[in-house]
């Protein structure tokens, strides 16, 4: 519950010209985008502690086994193997996001010749290396993460024969003539 609150915190203070994504002459690096990072850190710290209480879940003898009579593999499998991967993508991003945190808080901060802000403060543009490394790491960790996404809610599943599980019985229950009453 803890974690939620710091998401939606994050959230509300995004939109806030104090705290948001947007750059002055004051600050090119936003307040908001220090605190990210720490949060992305902290969640991942708190999976792996869910994952060395095995996630607080008890499995009952049903859910050990199969998806359907179709399926190889069971409800426990996919659960186990999403939050696997789930992990080893926070392993990678982490530390991306610790990368992002040091380079934006030290270098960052109001440099002008590190990034410089543009169109009333909407747009980045980087002014040196560093600042494309900067740049850099913040698109990478979009990217992993939509990786991740596909992966968990699509890549897993389907690998594991899920989807074509359902076509099965979807086509099972087409063909199935119905009982009228």
């Amino acid at each position: 519950m803890f974690v939620c609150l710091l998401y939606i915190t994050t959230v509300c203070l995004a939109f806030t010209y104090r705290f948001g994504a947007f750059c002055d002459h004051t600050n090119v690096y936003p307040l908001i985008m220090q605190c990210i990072p720490g949060l992305f850190v902290l969640n991942t710290f708190f999976t792996m502690w869910l994952k060395h209480k095995n996630y607080y879940l008890e499995w009952n003898d049903e859910e050990k086994f199969l998806l359907h009579a179709e399926a190889d593999h069971s409800v426990k499998d996919l659960f186990d193997k999403r939050m696997e991967t789930y992990l080893c993508y926070n392993y990678v991003i982490a530390p991306i996001q610790i990368i992002i945190f040091i380079i934006g808080r030290e270098a960052v901060g109001d440099h002008r010749e590190f990034l410089g802000c543009y169109d009333g403060g909407w747009t980045w543009k980087y002014h040196s290396f560093w600042g494309s490394v900067f740049t850099f790491c913040l698109i990478a960790n979009c990217f992993m993460q939509a990786v991740m996404l596909e992966k968990i809610f699509y890549g897993i599943p389907h690998k594991l024969g899920y989807f074509e599980v359902n076509e099965v019985l979807e086509e099972a229950a087409k063909t199935t003539p119905r009982k009228s009453m």
